[in-house]
């Protein structure tokens, strides 16, 4: 297994663990983002073939189906409890909220297209 592999198993367990105790959320919220962190960085190594950013993750990369998976439990715990996360600011009804749900389609798309054509 790659270290950076075991990292993000280290870091989803403890986050999992913590959050079924209810302690602090923004400790659990700074593992999840930690792990994101991770596993983002690898789906850019493997998607841009970029071979010295092997050298930020060490050893071997994360599998890309495991980095996939990382991401969506990462968003998972973070939906869990929106009213505590950072997602609090993208469900809210205010303005903010209306703004973050109606641009971030459009941000999709645009880094779709500029991957695609740029």
């Amino acid at each position: 297994m790659a270290p950076a592999t075991a990292l993000s198993f280290l870091l989803i367990g403890t986050a999992l663990l913590l959050l079924g105790k209810g302690k602090d959320y923004r400790l659990v919220q700074a593992f999840v983002l930690a792990m994101l962190l991770i596993a983002i960085l690898s789906v850019v190594i493997y998607g841009y073939g970029i071979v010295p950013l092997y050298n930020v993750i060490p050893a071997n990369p994360i599998a890309l189906l495991k980095a996939a998976t990382f991401i969506m439990l990462c968003f998972g715990m973070l939906f869990a409890y929106p009213e505590r996360s950072l997602i609090a600011l993208a469900v809210s009804n205010n303005m903010t909220g209306v703004m973050i749900r109606r641009l971030f389609p459009l941000l999709s798309a645009y880094r779709c297209w500029r991957a695609g054509y740029g």
